[in-house]
């Protein structure tokens, strides 16, 4: 049986532990930039508040790329590869998105994205006003394919 003292001491770390998981979930400050060069680069976008956190930080790029299945839904772990105008790669991002999002010399690039096997290429300025805002449409996962239930 337990004592009202033992009730005390337990309800009391139970509320500092809650206390404590909202305080650190509230200091949650987005996804942490990547730099390569003079190229930096953010992605994710998984659940409401890194979306809300990416979404916030998209005035920072000039390059903004999201992913989705052609019913709408966020797509993570598209690969990517974008090169200059001369072919030269200037950012390779591997696992990325569904949201991503990178600061990149003002000039013309060529996006190479790799998701499950397909491949999707856009050509795209971008500008130090003007965001380029590329959206990838991919095929919806087959997920009858594998059920984890069976092996």
């Amino acid at each position: 049986m337990f004592s009202n003292h033992a009730f005390r001491y337990g309800l009391l770390a139970a509320t500092v532990a809650v206390g404590c998981g909202v305080s650190a979930f509230d200091a949650y400050a987005g996804p942490m930039p990547v730099h390569r060069g003079q190229i930096s680069y953010i992605t994710g976008g998984i659940g409401e508040d890194e979306e809300d956190a990416m979404k916030a930080a998209a005035g920072d790029y000039n390059l903004l790329i999201s992913n989705a299945e052609k019913d709408g839904e966020f797509t993570a772990g598209t690969n990517l590869v974008i090169r200059d105008a001369k072919g030269n790669e200037v950012l390779r991002a591997r696992n990325t998105g569904p949201l991503f999002y990178a600061q990149l010399p003002p000039g013309r690039y060529v996006v190479d994205a790799n998701y499950e096997g397909v491949e999707r290429v856009r050509n795209v300025t971008v500008g130090e006003r003007n965001p380029a805002d590329i959206h990838l449409i991919w095929p919806q996962a087959d997920t009858a394919q594998y059920d984890w239930r069976r092996g």
